[in-house]
């Protein structure tokens, strides 16, 4: 089924006049993958809404690092622990990584599986589950760090978000997030669990 979904897509794309990506990096995936003409090609970006992600007011940085996930490969969720395990050993005591993802019981056993090896105290890292939209702006403008370590994003709003609410942002440089982070963010190895462990340190 999926098979015979895709091939239609794709004949459907042959047909279309225009292609609006979120990216270059969209865009040139399209253009390389997919055989769309550059001239069909037209990258629109994205934004966040200022009127809600900002920074306007003073707010109190807590002794935590926050990253918005999810459980599969290319969000790279592991790699992040792994690098955060390594980094919490110079970090103040009470430092926590809070992740907001939707995740299922069985996919956190296997996370607790990890921290065990990892001797990573389960109290360290802390997962949300669904948050409000309001509960995930108290996040981005109270932590010390948000880290975005996903190796595949079309986009990657989370990043946007993160910097209009006045939070350091540390992203994997990959796929589009240097583009959408700019000079702005600083960048590290998404294969590199020590690299994003230095970043976060320093």
């Amino acid at each position: 089924k999926s098979k015979l979904w895709y091939k239609r897509r794709i004949e459907q794309l042959e047909k279309i006049d225009c292609v609006l990506t979120i990216s270059e990096h969209t865009k040139n995936t399209a253009k390389k993958y997919l055989k769309i003409l550059d001239t069909k090609l037209f990258n629109i970006s994205g934004a966040v809404d200022h009127s809600f992600f900002s920074c306007t007011e003073e707010t109190v940085k807590e002794n935590f690092i926050f990253t918005v996930s999810g459980v599969d490969p290319r969000k790279n969720l592991r790699l992040l622990i792994r690098s955060f395990s390594r980094a919490v050993q110079l970090l103040k005591p009470d430092y926590k990584l809070i992740i907001t993802c939707d995740i299922t019981k069985e996919a956190i056993e296997k996370i607790k599986i990890l921290m065990k090896e990892l001797k990573l105290d389960h109290h360290k890292v802390i997962f949300t589950g669904y948050v409000s939209d309001k509960e995930i702006l108290k996040l981005y403008k109270r932590c010390s760090l948000f880290v975005f370590p996903s190796w595949q994003e079309g986009f990657g709003l989370p990043i946007l978000e993160a910097m209009a609410c006045g939070a350091p942002v540390l992203a994997a440089n990959a796929a589009s997030l240097p583009e959408i982070g700019g000079d702005s963010v600083i960048y590290f190895d998404p294969f590199d669990s020590e690299d994003l462990a230095n970043k976060i340190i320093s």
